[in-house]
């Protein structure tokens, strides 16, 4: 039987109102009390559409999205290895997109590899929207551009090549207009086999052309290069996050290697920072793994993936850590999941991922989702995108009116 207190949130959550701002919500009916012995995933049914799906414009790969007051900011990537940067606006929830508009000024030169893309993206408190990738070459280099007040993109500024940069970035931007870049690159020290570490770097800017010198804000702790780094700044409490990954050897007579995922946290605007743990990965050799961070009701949701599982966690923010991960139910043990991606929306949470069964590896994923009433981590439901991904990735967002939309 069902204790009492979970039906009451159960009806609370999906009851009540969300940050809907039309007039009908499509929300998810009232449970049915009456199977009072089913499992919590099968006492409601989410509304057919609840769930609604968008291909990436233009055939993209690999989405990144930015959300800000007045619409959506795509970023895609087009071509392998050294491919192009898209960006594409839209103001309908993904309904419609702008034509995409390359970012990198010379085509052919942004760093794009197994399953991966250095770009990252977000939308500023003005509107405009903030772009950071890697650039290829002999010398590979972090670039920056942010579009003016009107949309149009600005000049590139190029913010250094530190030696053994990492494959990815990670830009944010807090509710002064203060911009966060965030990248992996070698570091002074030297781990117990003697190679140089990789740290966590970060440069600011308050106006998007100046910006400091490079400041390394992890602990002295090797960081993978085959992982995502995410960014985001709590529009409650303003504290910067950082989600990250290790990959170093413990001791010099033992092989076991960390690979602990970790946050950084920042409450100060980026002066000091803190870090815990969020989950510990297990495997011998280094994989790619993906995480990210995204705005929850009053706090920050972090998703990622690794050991071919995905997972989900809100950080509590007092603490500056995240609580225990969730794990998706809908999800057999024969199976591999990667690229996780999530999403929050009133009482409601989605996690998405790609899956193959795991002695298929040359099989095509699918698209996967559940979604979970935020109180209670209790399952509403899951399923399958109707299509095939294009790409390795998605990205995910919650409707004013309800429910969520996955692009891929």
């Amino acid at each position: 039987m069902i204790p009492p207190r979970l039906v009451a949130l159960l009806l609370a959550g999906l009851s009540g109102a969300s940050f809907a701002q039309e007039s009908s919500p499509q929300r998810p009916p009232r449970p049915d009390l009456s199977r009072r012995h089913a499992p919590p995933e099968l006492l409601v049914k989410l509304p057919a559409d609840f769930v609604q799906y968008v291909r990436i414009p233009e055939g993209g790969l690999r989405p990144r999205l930015g959300i800000g007051e007045t619409g959506l900011a795509l970023l895609y990537t087009r071509g392998e290895g050294a491919g192009d940067l898209y960006v594409s606006r839209s103001t309908d929830e993904a309904k419609t997109f702008s034509p995409g508009v390359r970012v990198n000024p010379v085509p052919g030169t942004v760093l794009s590899w197994n399953k991966t893309q250095s770009g990252s993206i977000d939308v500023g408190p003005d509107g405009r929207v903030h772009i950071a990738w890697i650039s290829r070459g002999e010398k590979p280099s972090v670039q920056y551009v942010r579009t003016t007040a009107e949309g149009e993109l600005e000049g590139v500024r190029e913010l250094g090549s530190p030696a053994g940069l990492g494959s990815t970035t990670a830009v944010t931007v807090d509710d002064r207009g203060q911009v966060f870049v965030v990248y992996s690159a070698h570091g002074p020290d030297l781990d117990v086999d003697g190679n140089q570490m990789a740290r966590i770097w970060l440069r600011r800017s308050h106006d998007g052309t100046n910006f400091t010198e490079p400041v390394a804000i992890d602990p002295i702790k090797n960081v993978s290069v085959h992982s995502d780094l995410a960014a985001h700044v709590d529009e409650v409490m303003g504290t910067v996050y950082i989600l990250y990954r290790t990959a170093h050897r413990l001791y010099e007579d033992n092989p076991v290697v960390s690979r602990s995922l970790r946050l950084i946290s920042s409450k100060d605007r980026g002066e000091t920072f803190d870090v815990s743990p969020v989950d510990n990965l297990r495997a011998i050799r280094d994989p790619l793994t993906s995480g990210q961070l995204s705005q929850e009701k009053n706090s920050t949701l972090a998703t990622w993936d690794g050991d071919g599982r995905v997972a989900w966690s809100i950080i509590r923010r007092q603490l500056q850590q995240a609580q225990l991960p969730v794990e998706p139910k809908s999800v057999g043990p024969d199976v591999v999941c990667t690229q996780a991606a999530g999403a929050a929306g009133g009482n409601e949470g989605i996690l998405t991922w790609l899956e193959r069964p795991e002695k298929e590896a040359d099989a095509p994923p699918r698209l996967g989702w559940q979604v979970w009433l935020r109180e209670g981590r209790l399952a509403l439901g899951n399923g399958h995108a109707p299509e095939l991904p294009l790409g390795d990735g998605q990205v995910v967002f919650p409707r004013r009116a309800g429910g969520f939309t996955i692009v891929y």
